[in-house]
């Protein structure tokens, strides 16, 4: 709604200009109007809404998910690994160090959370670090993480990231079977399978990050909350998945020591 609107804020300075004869002022009026459109259209299509539906508040309606809380609960008592003891091996950390040294090709999911967070700089570092170690690193970049299109890559610019590694979705969901782990920032709705498997929530039909079809998954989120749309994210009970839950700079950097 925001940039449909800086964008109709474009269109009327571009038709000042007209009633005053200045060519500047269409210029820029048209430029501020054209961007602001297509960066409208971009975000409709990466949220699977109509804009007209956004005009009118159409499809807005709260999903009733499960609650987190029982989502807690699940993912606590479910069955134990065979592996599974008392000894520090077996705690989040040990597990999440395991799996970035035994994966070979990983993936990088960052989000909102990200942001939040302040951890594009750490997450830099863990990928630097990952490729001196001789991983097949990459970024899976969503066109809405971080909230709108560009914005996860302006603020991994920030952090100094090689942009070769930076892939967007429509290139990457392809390779996520091909994938020994996924590393997943701060990210919630832009990788929850509920939206190809769950009909009727406000993120059915939304374009994902197919993180779940990767052999294993590791989250670094600072809870089990459901994301912005409020659908609960099953990635989290999957046996498969890592929950390294937490501020996601402080678990980053031990990451990073421990690596």
């Amino acid at each position: 709604m925001i940039s449909f609107l800086n964008a109709l804020s474009g269109l009327a300075a571009a038709f000042c200009g007209v009633a005053i004869a200045n060519r500047l002022l269409i210029a820029c009026g048209a430029t501020v109007a054209a961007s602001g459109f297509i960066l409208t259209h971009a975000m409709c299509r990466a949220m699977n809404r109509r804009w007209q539906a956004v005009l009118l508040g159409g499809d807005s309606r709260s999903f009733q998910g499960e609650p987190a809380t029982d989502v807690e609960a699940r993912v606590e008592s479910g069955p134990p690994s065979p592996a599974a003891s008392n000894e520090p091996a077996e705690t989040p950390f040990a597990k999440a160090l395991d799996a970035l040294q035994a994966a070979h090709r990983i993936i990088l999911v960052p989000g909102y959370g990200l942001a939040l967070a302040n951890a594009q700089g750490r997450t830099v570092q863990l990928a630097s670090r990952l490729r001196d170690l001789g991983k097949d690193v990459q970024f899976a970049i969503h066109p809405i993480a971080g909230r709108m299109p560009g914005h996860m890559h302006v603020l991994l610019a920030e952090a100094e990231v090689d942009p070769d590694m930076l892939v967007d979705l429509e290139d990457i969901n392809p390779e996520f079977l091909r994938t020994d782990l996924v590393v997943v920032v701060g990210a919630c709705d832009v990788v929850n399978p509920a939206a190809i498997d769950v009909p009727g929530t406000p993120i059915s039909g939304m374009p994902i990050l197919k993180a779940h079809e990767a052999k294993q998954v590791l989250v670094c989120n600072l809870d089990l909350h459901p994301g912005y749309s409020g659908v609960d994210n099953p990635l989290y009970q999957v046996p498969t998945t890592i929950l390294l839950l937490g501020d996601a700079s402080a678990n980053l950097q031990q990451l990073l020591d421990r690596l």
